[in-house]
């Protein structure tokens, strides 16, 4: 199993129903998401804030990317 980028991961988690679900939903409709910023968290979370994002917007985002970590951990292990 190959390791995907953040972005690729975050598409498939819309329609969750929960705040991630909710922020994969945001990015697919966002054309300006920084998808070359996929390994920056600090960059990522820059650019929700100059949209005008919500704390909680912005909390999704740790989640999502706290999440993303694990899988990409378990995808290196044997």
């Amino acid at each position: 199993m190959t390791k995907s980028s953040f972005t690729e991961w975050l598409s498939f988690q819309a329609g969750r129903p929960d705040p991630v679900g909710d922020l994969a939903g945001d990015v697919a409709r966002d054309p300006e998401w920084p998808s070359r910023s996929d390994g920056n968290l600090r960059d990522l979370l820059a650019y929700l804030r100059r949209m005008g994002a919500c704390p909680g917007a912005l909390e999704a985002l740790r989640q999502a990317w706290s999440e993303w970590q694990e899988v990409a951990r378990e995808q290196l292990l044997p």
